[in-house]
C-alpha cells in the first residue's frame, strides 16, 4: 500500500489551523452578544381621526368654562358660556316692554267691556227714544276705538314675544356644547374672561380612535423611557 507523502503533513497543518478557526468563530459570536437588538413593544395609543373647531357664535365674553385641554367630553356636554352684554340688555328691555304692554292690554280690556255695556244700554235707551241717534253712535264709535286699540296692543305683545324668544335663542347659542364624543384639544381656561369676536376659535374637539400598534425600540431608548415620555423611532 502506497502512503501519500503529504498525508501526515496535511493532518498536522489542519490541527494547527483548527484552533485559529475556533477562536475566530468565538470572537464573532461574542461581538454579536454586545450588539443592542431592538425590542418589540406593543403600545395602545389614540389616533386622532378628525377634529371640530368650535367658534364664537357672536361677539362676547367667556364668563365660564367647564372643561379644559385633555378632558373627555360627551355629545351635547356644555364646555363654556359666552355672554353678550348687548343681547342681555336687549332681552331685559323687551321683557320690560312686554310687561308694560300686558298692563295696557288689561286696561283696554276693562274699557272695552265697559264700552260694550254702554253700547248695549244705549241701544235700549235709543229704542225707548231716551237718547238721540248721535249719542248712540258716539258710544258705538268709542267701542270701535277701544277694540282697535286692544287689537293693536295684542299684536304688539305677540311681536314682543317673538323678539324675546329670538333674543333668548341667540343667548342660548352662547352655551358652547360639544357636537360629539371626543377630547378637548386646546385650553379653555386660557380664554376665560376674554372678549371674543364672532367666528373666533373657542376650542377644538378631537375625535379619537384607540389603536394597538407594534414598534421596534432599541435598548438604549427602553432604558431611558419613563411614564409620559415620548420618543421618535
Amino acid at each position: 500500500m502506497t502512503i501519500p507523502p503529504n498525508l501526515f503533513e496535511s493532518k498536522g497543518t489542519q490541527k494547527k489551523k483548527a484552533p485559529w478557526l475556533f477562536f475566530l468563530c468565538l470572537i464573532l459570536l461574542s461581538s454579536l452578544l454586545f450588539i443592542p437588538l431592538p425590542h418589540i413593544l406593543k403600545l395602545r395609543g389614540i389616533v386622532i381621526s378628525q377634529k371640530e373647531e368650535l367658534q364664537a357664535p357672536f361677539d362676547g365674553k367667556v364668563t365660564q368654562v367647564f372643561k379644559d385641554e385633555g378632558d373627555k367630553v360627551g355629545k351635547g356636554e356644555v364646555l363654556a358660556q359666552l355672554s353678550n352684554t348687548q343681547l342681555e340688555l336687549d332681552l331685559e328691555k323687551a321683557v320690560l316692554q312686554k310687561a308694560v304692554t300686558e298692563h295696557e292690554i288689561k286696561k283696554l280690556e276693562g274699557l272695552f267691556d265697559l264700552a260694550q255695556k254702554t253700547v248695549r244700554q244705549n241701544i235700549l235707551l235709543y229704542k225707548r227714544r231716551t237718547i238721540s241717534t248721535k249719542e248712540k253712535e258716539e258710544a258705538e264709535e268709542m267701542l270701535l276705538e277701544f277694540d282697535e286699540s286692544l287689537q293693536a296692543k295684542k299684536k304688539e305683545s305677540a311681536s314682543l314675544d317673538y323678539e324675546i324668544n329670538k333674543i333668548s335663542e341667540e343667548i342660548k347659542k352662547g352655551v358652547v356644547q360639544s357636537n360629539f364624543d371626543g377630547i378637548i384639544g386646546t385650553s379653555l381656561k386660557a380664554i376665560l374672561s376674554k372678549e371674543l369676536k364672532r367666528g373666533d376659535t373657542i376650542t377644538e374637539v378631537l375625535i379619537p380612535e384607540t389603536s394597538l400598534v407594534e414598534v421596534m425600540v432599541p435598548d438604549s431608548v427602553i432604558k431611558t423611557l419613563k411614564i409620559g415620555d415620548s420618543f421618535r423611532i
